[in-house]
């Protein structure tokens, strides 16, 4: 019989090893959100899409990259969840854990639900939120601790925000008198723009991208101040 080379079987078992572990990779992740009011709460599950065999519970922890925009307000946990518990909400980060004691999670049960976090608003923007496995309580059949995946989410609140100024030149020195074309850059939709080029507390122009001639030999102070319903905001670029 012909005899494989041993370099060529280690190859093969291998090759057979990673496609059984890219069979069994899970993915843990949390859903995206999205609100049209700071008023309005916002549930969002927390899912993993099919676990191994030995499952017995979670403890995983969430968090908000930017508090500013939203906090983590309550949690909820499906029914076959026993000895639940959760760090002190409100909060921009917490850990949440739970048991199946009951053995109603199988290694064929798929889009497990294993929470819900309810969101609150608390300005416009868009946050990353973050999730992850500090101990699932999930070994398989070679007590080999269990690494799902991870899918984080984003939560966007789509309310108006205040703008901040930002803007450019398309040429900063030249000879008198001198033409410069300046270009709006803020953000946050402002609905008015102040312009005052020589910083004299006068403002020189409402345009949103307007053109202005320097007339005499100098260097000049530039700002900008950009609005709208939610507020104001100015740059000042010191001898620019």
């Amino acid at each position: 019989m012909k005899q494989i080379p041993y370099m060529k079987t280690s190859i093969l078992l291998l090759a057979f090893a990673l496609l059984i572990t890219g069979a069994s990779a899970n993915v843990l992740t949390i859903e995206s959100g999205l609100v049209n009011s700071t008023s309005e709460m916002k549930s969002m599950n927390i899912t993993i899409d099919s676990v191994p065999q030995g499952f017995s519970g979670y403890n995983i922890s969430v968090t908000v990259d930017d508090p500013s925009v939203a906090i983590v307000d309550s949690v909820t946990y499906p029914a076959w969840a026993v000895l639940k518990d959760n760090s002190t909400l409100p909060s921009s980060s917490c850990w949440l854990k739970a048991v199946d004691t009951n053995d109603q999670i199988t290694n064929v049960s798929t889009n497990v639900i294993l929470a819900v976090i309810t969101l609150q608003p608390l300005k416009g923007g868009t946050t990353t939120l973050l999730v992850s496995p500090t101990g699932l309580g999930i070994q398989d059949e070679n007590d080999v601790p269990y690494s799902p995946t991870i899918v984080n989410g984003t939560f966007t609140v789509n309310v108006p925000v205040a703008p901040t100024a930002a803007f450019s030149a398309n040429v900063t020195s030249g000879v008198a008198p001198f033409t410069v074309a300046f270009t709006d850059q803020s953000t946050g939709s402002p609905t008015s723009w102040a312009w005052d080029f020589d910083n004299d507390g006068t403002p020189d122009s409402t345009l949103k991208n307007p053109v202005f001639t320097y007339s005499a030999v100098g260097t000049y102070t530039v700002n900008l101040t950009a609005a709208n319903d939610q507020g104001s905001d100015s740059e000042i670029k010191t001898d620019y």
